[in-house]
């Protein structure tokens, strides 16, 4: 029975070359120094909903951002830019192909508000930004039925 779980997905085509932003971060309200981790142009963040599992998507190639707004969103068109509306409705229909976080809940995109993970404040100061080439990431697999 768990055999069959675990294919049930398959992996995005990851691209040979992606970015990810590194930045590091001061909480002001108690001091502690953190990470905190955001895609670019080559690389999507999901998180957990209601939680704090963390995956990636690449933006192009089979399984990619782009992928899916293409093939679930009818009135979008490569090369056209993504509309709030085209956003919204890949929200909506995209949760049902990917895999759930390791609690059964589902990834959501653009969580991008950075969080002291010790005591929860969204005030911070950046002390420092970098960009890091082909990090280890761990990439969210989708439903092998769709492709």
């Amino acid at each position: 029975m768990l055999r069959g779980l675990f294919m049930e997905y398959e992996l995005p085509e990851i691209p040979e070359h992606y970015w990810v932003k590194k930045s590091m971060h001061r909480c002001k309200k108690c001091e502690s120094v953190y990470d905190f981790f955001r895609g670019d142009e080559t690389t999507v963040k999901l998180t957990e909903s209601n939680g704090t599992e963390v995956k990636w998507m690449p933006v192009s190639g089979i399984g990619g951002y782009l992928y899916f707004m293409e093939e679930l969103i009818p009135d979008y068109q490569v090369g056209q830019a993504i509309s709030m509306i085209h956003a919204k409705l890949l929200d909506e229909r995209l949760p049902a192909l990917l895999e759930t976080s390791r609690d059964g809940n589902p990834f959501e995109f653009g969580n991008y508000k950075s969080e002291c993970p010790n005591c929860g404040s969204s005030d911070y100061v950046e002390l420092s930004e970098s960009i890091l080439k082909n990090p280890e990431l761990d990439w969210i697999k989708v439903k092998r039925s769709f492709y």
